[in-house]
């Protein structure tokens, strides 16, 4: 059985969580892997690496190619779908990680100023 089929009408929060974090790690906007991605591709361009720039943003589209086929599997909505039940510490932990990617990819200064005091 497909495991990831339905997971957000299985369980909102995991499904949802699951959803945030690919977005996240397929560099959109609005989730803190956007931050990363922007900063690789920026310091490639400054640089003049345009290869490895071209190499980066083909790497990214296969990725979100993936990830987006993962997250329609995820929505998909059957007749059959029995609820997922989690632990409280285990939902209390994954609402906590999608709120902090959430904060991050909405709010980067912090973690940036942190980055940039930790530099020589």
């Amino acid at each position: 059985r497909d495991e990831p089929a339905r997971l957000v009408w299985r369980n909102p929060l995991a499904g949802l969580s699951l959803a945030l974090a690919l977005l996240s790690m397929a560099g959109l906007p609005l989730a803190a892997g956007f931050l990363g991605k922007f900063y690789v591709f920026s310091a490639l361009i400054a640089a003049g690496h345009w290869p490895a720039l071209a190499v980066a943003i083909a790497g990214s589209a296969l990725g979100l190619y993936y990830y987006l086929r993962f997250l329609t599997i995820s929505f998909r909505q059957t007749s059959e779908a029995e609820p997922l039940a989690l632990a409280p510490g285990d939902a209390l932990l994954l609402a906590l990680c999608a709120l902090l990617t959430a904060w991050i990819g909405v709010y980067p200064q912090p973690l940036v100023a942190l980055a940039r005091a930790a530099l020589p």
